[in-house]
């Protein structure tokens, strides 16, 4: 979920540029979907979001999964840095305008107490996923919500009603609550790394996602940036108001990844699956994305040892032509693969000494030296037709983590037209050991 990003704040410019904008900003860190993310506005902001997201899934804007609405239906008492005017309740009335968008997945961040369990299931059953997020709410409520369809917590422990001896809170039922999802921004900042390990201990890891709060200063330079005209001060990863107060984040999502194995002890595979095809199991995604694996969408993400990303693919579409950068001499890079919108998993999975592993998702359009076949002649998506895999001693053989991958085959969504330059009509190609030599040196993988 992408708030913000590349000096762009989705709430100040809701167009398409701007989607285009946070997409290419979180692409050079791994994402290859995402959410654009409004905060707590008025409802003809929100209408103007939700038609710039379906503007951009309609002209395919790379990346694009849907919309994350975080607000205004939140609770004053736990607002944040959002803006007290722009708070209301969640009645019948906006539904309609919630439940609009039509071909992405719609994500909204309310406060339980702030409108009725009846409309909480009114909306997931028009297919919105529902979050508890800026709450006040006790655990009585909340399992309440729960059993309406509530199935995820935003940025568990910030803004939310806390876990105490005596009463349990909005954060003792995240955490007792085996089914629904958290998500926790791993930055040091959000919340203390041994906090953020003692929750792990709660409820199966694949209930926990890794999320940014990004700000527009990720992907720049700045240190300072307005939110709704207020100053906000960029201090490492935090973001901070004048009055010290924590507002969104400066982190990317490959230092997520990144944090989450050097703070909380997670091993790099489950690490890049809770950014990947554990937020793609919360968005009901999981059918096409979050995993390397036949049917699955062909996004794949080249990161070094250190998972400095260094090339991605989104729909099979490479960014080199936005990186100039060539590959040449890196030594043992990773291939991380793909988290379709918040994305793929089969982390651990390793090419010869390269690994593709899962991770999520994001944007930038463009049209790079082909590695598929007919790659600048089509918009149709590529998704994996074959991905042939060998268990390895790293993983139990009930998982799909530490697999030996021999190759990858992709196809499009149907035939494409002829290459003009070489007369080709391929619908398949194969990446394997030698084409990412080749990737290497530089070279075009099909002509």
């Amino acid at each position: 979920m992408c708030r913000k990003s590349g000096g762009v704040l989705f709430n100040d410019d809701p167009t398409i540029d701007a989607i285009r904008a946070i997409g290419r900003a979180h692409r050079r860190f791994g994402t290859t979907g995402f959410l654009p993310t409004l905060i707590s506005a008025d409802l003809e902001i929100v209408a103007r979001a939700i038609a710039a997201v379906r503007g951009a899934i309609g002209a395919a804007v790379p990346g694009v999964l849907g919309i994350h609405i975080e607000g205004p239906f939140l609770n004053a008492a736990r607002k944040g840095v959002h803006d007290p005017a722009k708070l209301r309740e969640l009645d019948p009335s906006a539904l309609g305008l919630l439940t609009s968008l039509r071909g992405g997945r719609t994500l909204i961040t309310l406060a339980p107490e702030m409108t009725t369990p009846h409309i909480i299931g009114q909306l997931t059953a028009a297919g919105v996923v529902v979050s508890a997020g800026h709450t006040n709410a006790s655990y009585a409520e909340i399992q309440v919500a729960l059993a309406h369809g509530l199935s995820g917590f935003t940025h568990l422990f910030n803004a939310m009603s806390q876990l105490t001896g005596r009463e349990p809170g909005t954060v003792g039922a995240a955490l007792d609550d085996q089914r629904s999802f958290c998500g926790i921004i791993v930055d040091g900042a959000h919340t203390d790394p041994v906090v953020l390990r003692i929750a792990l201990k709660c409820k199966p890891l694949d209930r926990f996602m890794l999320v940014t709060d990004a700000m527009p200063s990720v992907g720049t330079d700045d240190g300072s940036f307005e939110l709704q005209g207020r100053p906000i001060a960029v201090r490492g990863y935090a973001c901070l108001d004048a009055e010290g107060r924590l507002a969104g984040s400066n982190i990317d999502m490959a230092s997520c990844v990144r944090n989450a194995v050097t703070m909380l002890d997670v091993p790099l595979a489950q690490a890049v699956r809770m950014a990947s095809q554990v937020p793609a199991q919360f968005l009901g995604l999981a059918n096409d994305s979050g995993r390397i694996a036949a049917g699955c969408r062909a996004n794949l993400v080249l990161a070094d040892d250190d998972l400095n990303v260094l090339e991605t693919w989104i729909d099979g579409r490479t960014s080199r032509r936005e990186r100039s950068a060539s590959l040449r001499g890196l030594k043992a890079p990773r291939a991380i693969g793909e988290h379709q919108g918040v994305a793929q998993s089969l982390p651990g999975v390793r090419l010869d000494r390269r690994r593709l592993v899962d991770h999520p998702r994001i944007i930038h359009e463009q049209h790079g030296p082909r590695l598929f076949h007919g790659e600048a002649h089509t918009a149709r998506p590529v998704r994996i037709e074959h991905a042939r895999l060998a268990p390895t001693d790293c993983t139990a053989p009930d998982q799909h983590h530490g697999d030996e991958i021999d190759s990858i085959a992709v196809r499009t969504l149907g035939r494409r037209p002829a290459d003009a330059a070489g007369g080709i009509d391929a619908e398949l190609v194969r990446l394997d050991v030698p084409a990412l030599d080749r990737l290497q040196r530089g070279e075009q993988l099909a002509e």
